[in-house]
């Protein structure tokens, strides 16, 4: 680069971005130049123009010619020349602080998109059925934090209406729950299925079988999820009624409970069943009463990229399940 023609070298280019948005919206008699306004600003840090000629690695009358075309494009005077001195005019301190003021503002713009692009000031509220919140969700959940450490979660287990309503009022962004039809103002991401399985004591009667029927679940004390369940609802169309059980409990897991305390037999989800381990026996229930649930978010706005990003790694980790089908 020609030290003469007043452009600037390696060690006038930091803030250079930033000068030129701020530079771009100004408007003076005559349009005003970024490499001008670089000059002026380093005249101003250095307190002379052999000083900021040595910073910007350009020529000292390169540098002059520049000066001059600033106070000529703004229309007063920036410097007043004392022989080799040059004194800064309450005029040229007040653009120059005006300068510093409008790169802090750009360096915080900056900041600010930095952090909505690494998603830093994001929180992703995300709700799903008590079945899903022992594997299915938290596995994706930690691998989305792996992936984008900025993004703060809320997680909450509610049950299924709860979360219909909540998602579709935006108060959660990711929902994880059943349905029995389509709801207003919510948009399905994935519907998914998976098998109900009748979970017995160890002990039980019915715990060598390989598969058990309605006939075996009716012939024994039963703690049933409620009619107004998804679950409960598919069990008694297959099992021809709704069994007078003697315990009805809205939690899979409280149902599983009651069964490891010998209370009972239950059907109930895969999940849930299997976070029991060897407490409980799960057989497959025939015929098959669906788990089935949907991802969904609010139709009403766009998903969020946090989102966005959350709804694949939660498919890859929904279909990696073999418990899952869609």
């Amino acid at each position: 680069m020609a030290k003469d023609d007043g452009g600037t070298g390696s060690g006038g280019r930091d803030g250079a971005s930033a000068l030129a948005s701020l530079v771009h919206g100004l408007r003076a008699p005559q349009r005003l130049n970024l490499r001008q306004i670089e000059g002026f600003t380093a005249i101003v840090a250095a307190g002379s123009i052999i000083g900021a000629a040595r910073m910007l690695n350009v020529s000292q009358p390169g540098l002059s010619r520049l000066l001059s075309a600033l106070e000529r494009s703004l229309g007063f005077a920036l410097f007043e020349r004392r022989g080799k001195r040059l004194l800064i005019t309450p005029d040229g301190t007040e653009f120059a602080e005006e300068i510093a003021h409008s790169l802090a503002g750009l360096r915080a713009l900056e900041r600010t998109a930095e952090d909505l692009r690494l998603m830093r000031r994001t929180t992703l509220r995300i709700a799903a059925i008590p079945a899903l919140c022992f594997q299915v969700v938290p596995r994706a959940v930690a691998a989305f934090m792996r992936a984008h450490p900025g993004v703060k979660i809320q997680f909450e287990a509610l049950g299924a209406q709860r979360i219909v309503e909540s998602t579709a009022a935006r108060h959660v962004e990711i929902g994880v729950t059943q349905m029995m039809g389509s709801v207003p103002g919510l948009a399905v991401a994935g519907a998914y299925h998976s098998e109900c399985v009748c979970v017995v004591p160890p002990g039980h009667a019915l715990a060598r079988h390989a598969a058990i029927g309605p006939a075996d679940v009716l012939a024994h004390d039963l703690v049933m999820l409620p009619p107004s369940s998804l679950a409960g609802m598919r069990l008694a169309a297959v099992l021809g009624q709704y069994p007078a059980a003697r315990i009805e409990t809205f939690l899979s897991s409280a149902a599983c409970a009651m069964v490891v305390e010998g209370a009972g037999i239950a059907v109930v989800d895969p999940f849930t069943a299997e976070m029991f381990g060897p407490r409980l026996r799960a057989i497959p229930f025939r015929p098959v009463v669906d788990f089935g649930f949907d991802l969904v978010h609010p139709a009403s706005q766009p998903l969020s990229r946090a989102g966005t990003a959350f709804l694949e790694v939660l498919r890859r980790s929904i279909d990696g399940d073999p418990r899952i089908t869609r």
